[in-house]
């Protein structure tokens, strides 16, 4: 399965859930924007991100300093984390950002990406512009900040 990855980003020592995270946020900002922080669940970072059954899998953690190489990343509460490109932006005004291919092979990472794509393209819109956030107490989750609660892996 190929992942589009902007070409500012070297995956090569990515795991298939960096490479599904980093291709999901290139979509994202290529059609929202490319200095906007975007609001996801912390639950649906993890499964997109994180092997099965990790172990304490937090955002500040040694698992997540790849992305922090790429990323911006700020924790609002348990159940929400702000996202955005650290570097990554397009060279001139109106092109975009250069792009290239990179494979997954697991099973599960292959489910999710699948079930991502058919959110993407199936006319859910999985990303509003809203000036409302999550609040910050809240233990809800919200399909208007990227909710993927039905996950059918394994």
């Amino acid at each position: 399965m190929k992942l589009t990855i902007p070409n500012q980003i070297d995956p090569t020592n990515f795991t298939d859930g960096e490479k599904m995270f980093t291709s999901l946020m290139f979509l994202i900002a290529n059609k929202y924007g490319w200095d906007q922080w975007y609001n996801m669940n912390a639950g649906d970072f993890k499964k997109i991100v994180f092997p099965e059954g990790a172990t304490n899998p937090t955002l500040f953690g040694p698992r997540t300093a790849t992305l922090r190489e790429h990323f911006d990343f700020a924790q609002i509460d348990q159940h929400n984390y702000c996202i955005r490109f650290t570097r990554v932006r397009p060279k001139n005004k109106g092109m975009g950002v250069g792009l290239v291919h990179y494979s997954i092979s697991g099973l599960r990472e292959i489910k999710i990406w699948c079930y991502l794509m058919g959110q993407w393209f199936g006319g859910n819109e999985i990303v509003t512009e809203s000036e409302n956030r999550i609040e910050y107490t809240s233990s809800r989750r919200s399909a208007t900040h990227l909710e993927y609660k039905n996950f059918l892996v394994g």
